[in-house]
């Protein structure tokens, strides 16, 4: 019963030389990746502009970046702001051992603090960030119980407890100041799962902005001497008995800490929408690769999902007809549409004019979906896509383990190609060659001594 404390001192312990080479490099993609993702978000999404309007709004100490306009605003707000970019266009990394976003708030957060103190190195940064991420994953491997079978979102609630952990890795938090800033985190962030069920609401896409911001906030205040409680994560009433029944593996979360940073083994995501959606897009390309296909000849397409992909396909008729870009990033039959009919899925393939679509909306129309009830929540990401014609020929392609996983990644030139592509959607259009200006200089994080050049390569002009 001390986890807390174990990966408290693993924040406190754990300086640059003692990470792998391997998490080293992750933490300098992953910001990439990050930081891309995020540029896009400033021009594609309306509901991150109330976030930036508040933090403009409300001012203070001219520390943190606003992604968005360039301007400065106080560490929390800045991470409230950042954060709300993170999830916003669905495109960040993933662990998918996990089933979440590990650095969808640590790195808004980390960012936040960073920018604090003028000493801080890109040593420091990258630290935060391996440090940050490990915590997440390893807090989501130890699951053993599902909180979205109780009404509760998890990834960003655990995602507030690694923006917590970078914050006090830049801060230089002791072992029982990590443990308060753990538990303040853990005060600060709960979402129900709710906005599932409501297609108008915006939270799906901001929510880590307040993960964000509650790690920062914890961080600080923890810094400043405020208690919080000796175990927030495994007491008799912390978090995983709050939220998950008391039934979590706690070798998950203690097995070769120090040594193995689970950042390390995050999935990018080739295409803007929820990693479970990937085998099926995947599936459908495969399928369509072939010139010989004609859609109009196409008289039902049969989905199967599992445990894990199940959110996806239901309500199917709501699943079938998205309203919102957010609502079709989380819909496996509109993803498979529409790469079927576009052979390829994109940051504008959700857009207003993309959701109505005819030939896209009447193929989703053909379909119908099964679940593979033998697999748990924590089940192999994996997908199948079935098809038949009007000759009657039928044809199937089942993905495991989609493009960007750790068994089938995304190389460096893809990442790179990606971060030009996000930065050509930013509210300030980014030129493509810029935007490599840009990724050499992140990419070169590990070498610097201090922040200056990363906070004028990533400052809106």
């Amino acid at each position: 019963m001390d986890e807390s404390r174990v990966l408290a001192r693993n924040v406190t312990n754990t300086r640059f030389a003692n990470l792998p080479l391997e998490a080293v490099r992750a933490a300098e993609l992953s910001l990439l990746d990050a930081l891309g993702v995020m540029f896009a978000a400033t021009g594609l999404t309306d509901a991150c502009g109330p976030f930036l309007n508040l933090a403009r709004t409300l001012g203070g100490r001219q520390d943190c970046l606003l992604l968005a306009t360039g301007e400065r605003v106080p560490a929390p707000l800045a991470a409230l702001a950042n954060g709300a970019l993170a999830h916003a266009v669905d495109f960040e990394d993933t662990h998918d051992g996990a089933v979440l976003h590990p650095n969808a708030a640590v790195i808004p957060a980390a960012l936040a603090v960073a920018q604090m103190s003028e000493a801080t190195t890109g040593e420091d940064l990258l630290t935060a960030i391996a440090v940050g991420a490990d915590l997440v994953c390893r807090l989501g491997l130890a699951l053993q119980a599902n909180p979205h079978d109780r009404g509760w979102y998890h990834p960003p609630m655990l995602g507030a407890f690694g923006a917590a952990a970078a914050a006090a890795s830049l801060l230089r938090l002791t072992e029982e100041q990590t443990v308060a800033a753990l538990s303040l985190a853990m005060s600060q962030s709960v979402l129900t799962a709710q906005f599932e069920d409501d297609a108008q609401s915006s939270i799906r896409a901001v929510r880590d902005g307040f993960a964000a911001q509650a790690g920062v906030v914890a961080a600080l205040l923890a810094r400043d001497s405020v208690n919080g409680f000796a175990q927030p994560l495994e007491g008799r009433a912390g978090w995983f008995a709050m939220y998950a029944e008391g039934r979590f593996d706690r070798d998950r979360i203690v097995k070769d800490i120090g040594q193995r940073f689970e950042g390390a083994f995050v999935s990018y995501k080739p295409w803007p929408s929820c990693r479970g959606t990937h085998p099926f897009i995947e599936a459908a390309l495969e399928l369509v690769r072939n010139d010989d296909l004609a859609l109009d000849n196409v008289v039902g397409v049969e989905l199967t999902a599992n445990s894990l992909t199940r959110m996806l396909c239901e309500p199917f008729q709501q699943k079938q007809r998205p309203v919102a870009a957010i609502d079709a990033k989380f819909s496996i039959p509109f993803v498979t549409a529409s790469a079927m009919v576009h052979r390829r899925v994109g940051l504008d393939s959700f857009s207003a004019e993309r959701l109505a679509d005819p030939l896209v909306l009447s193929l989703t129309e053909r379909m119908s979906y099964k679940i593979d009830t033998g697999a748990d929540f924590k089940a192999a990401l994996s997908g199948t896509v079935s098809l038949a014609t009007k000759d009657g020929r039928t044809r199937s392609v089942t993905v495991e383990r989609p493009r960007g996983s750790v068994e089938s990644p995304m190389t460096e030139a893809d990442l790179l190609e990606k971060f030009c592509d996000c930065c050509g959607y930013h509210a300030r259009p980014i030129a493509r060659e810029l935007a490599r200006g840009i990724a050499t200089t992140v990419l070169d994080i590990h070498a610097m001594k201090t922040l200056s050049p990363l906070w004028r390569a990533i400052s809106p002009t």
